[in-house]
């Protein structure tokens, strides 16, 4: 017999001869798996393993970094929100937060703030956010206390040079203290500095007029004239009226303070007079026209210029807002003696002001006929406020009283006219002495 499945396998004309030896079992689907290649090379698979690793750890050191900074964005955001926990001004703290946090009316947070006299602590305020700004930077500049030769020429330098403009009017009050025993700052090595600081042609000072300076507060303390192996700064003064003068020139402008309030202190920090309390004080107040209230250091008997007796300066301007002066016992004991140069300056101020008095009378009766209307003195007087300036005394001893003040005014009828003391419910200068009179 032939093979029976011989003729399946039989070929066509056509068709191209196949050798086929597998087994005769249908054409079915069957898995199979791929095995992997065998390592070509040990010593190269070693190398890609290597880099592998490297990749890896970069990876894993850029994510470690993303990390870090991501916590330190979070702890800063905290830590801000704990310095911001202060001042919120929330009725209710949100639910987040702990409830130790402290939550205030944001009314009360200027009111605060208005009571912190530290400078560091308000320059740290202004830096907090925009708000605290605001509300920080008026205190802080407000009063300005200058207690040392360095602070002094800092600030010189900053207003000079900065300019800050939007910082001067919040300026109120300005404290100053020369001392030439620790002074080391050469004015004039400041002013190749900053030019700023030279002196002008014109009156110049670094708050330009008008401006708003409420008070200036000047002490001095030590000896006043040191030896030029006493120097802390080689070159510059030695004698505590030029140090005084060049540095009030650059303070103070022509209209001055409202109130000014100068003293000396000796080496126990007693109470005494000064070379600068003289000349070179007047001269500058000569001009302050803005001056309200006085507080005089104690004067010298007699003003010296190279061994020749001199008067105060004049006044050059009238002080029509001048009401109150305050002088020390010292120097009203020395009213009525030969050369108790102060009591001719207080008369002379009362002379200036009583002329500019009756110039300002002439003109408002001029301008009245010019416009056909007839001048009443009695009413103008009545429409006007009690002008006179009240003598304060400091440190009262029995021979300078208010009764011994007023006998002093009544003395001669220009001083009744522009002087006055206290009267009933405001005493003024009153001091152990007065009871007893």
């Amino acid at each position: 017999m032939g093979n029976p499945f011989k003729s399946l396998f039989k070929r066509k004309e056509s068709t191209p001869a196949v050798q086929y030896n597998g087994p005769l079992t249908p054409i079915v689907d069957i898995p199979f798996e791929v095995k992997p290649m065998p390592l070509i090379n040990p010593v190269k698979q070693a190398k890609v393993d290597e880099q592998k690793r490297k990749i890896q750890d970069k990876l894993d050191e850029q994510e470690r970094k993303q990390r870090e900074k991501e916590q330190k964005r979070l702890d800063k955001e905290a830590k801000k929100r704990e310095s911001k926990s202060f001042f919120r001004s929330r009725s209710t703290p949100l639910a987040s937060e702990s409830k130790a946090t402290i939550t205030l009316p944001g009314e009360l947070i200027p009111l605060i703030i208005s009571f912190v006299t530290d400078q560091s602590t308000l320059r740290e305020l202004t830096l907090v956010n925009k708000c605290l700004n605001e509300i920080a930077t008026p205190i802080l500049y407000r009063d300005i206390k200058l207690l040392s030769a360095q602070s002094i020429g800092w600030f010189c330098l900053y207003m000079a040079e900065v300019n800050p403009e939007k910082h001067e009017k919040y300026i109120k009050s300005i404290e100053l203290k020369f001392d030439l025993r620790t002074w080391d700052v050469n004015l004039f090595e400041l002013r190749n500095v900053s030019p700023s600081l030279d002196k002008k042609p014109w009156i110049w000072s670094l708050f330009e007029p008008p401006n708003n300076l409420e008070k200036l507060i000047v002490t001095t303390s030590g000896p006043q004239r040191i030896g030029y192996n006493e120097m802390k700064e080689t070159g510059y003064r030695i004698d505590l009226y030029d140090l005084v003068n060049d540095w009030l020139e650059i303070f103070v402008s022509y209209y001055g303070p409202k109130k000014f309030n100068g003293k000396h202190l000796d080496e126990n920090d007693n109470e005494r007079y000064s070379s600068w309390t003289g000349g070179c004080l007047f001269n500058l107040m000569s001009k302050w026209i803005s001056l309200q209230e006085l507080y005089l250091p104690i004067v010298p008997h007699e003003t010296s210029n190279h061994g020749l007796h001199v008067l105060l300066p004049e006044i050059k301007v009238p002080y029509r807002r001048l009401s109150l002066i305050e002088i020390h016992s010292w120097n009203f004991d020395q009213f009525g003696t030969n050369g108790a140069q102060l009591e001719r300056w207080l008369d002379s101020l009362a002379k200036n002001n009583n002329v500019d008095k009756v110039k300002n009378k002439e003109t408002k009766i001029k301008k009245l006929q010019d416009e056909g209307k007839v001048y009443d003195e009695a009413e103008d007087e009545a429409s006007q406020n009690d002008f006179r300036v009240f003598m304060q005394i400091r440190n009262p001893t029995e021979s300078s009283t208010i009764t011994k003040v007023q006998e002093w005014i009544d003395a001669t009828d220009l001083r009744k006219k522009w002087f006055k003391t206290a009267n009933q419910g405001r005493i003024l200068g009153i001091g152990e002495f007065e009871d007893a009179a």
